[in-house]
């Protein structure tokens, strides 16, 4: 797994770049997340294809992921 930094208008974003699925369970987002939060990251780019479809809910028209935990993460589209 290789984490891009980029910087949009003044936000820390990490974009995760690997070809294996990486988010399996929960609690695999979880721990990203507190990963990336410590290292000050504000947003995180997930590419759909590191993600177990079962493992989110995508709303139409709605800029944001929702874990089936009931956490919400902004995304940049």
């Amino acid at each position: 797994m290789q984490i891009e930094t980029h910087h949009i208008k003044g936000i820390k974003v990490a974009e995760i770049i690997t070809d294996e699925i990486i988010l399996k369970t929960t609690e695999d987002g979880i721990d990203l997340l507190g990963n990336l939060y410590y290292q000050g990251f504000d947003k995180i780019i997930l590419h759909k294809k590191i993600l177990l479809p079962a493992f989110l809910i995508l709303k139409p028209g709605s800029p944001e992921i929702s874990f089936k935990s009931s956490r919400n993460i902004g995304c940049l589209w």
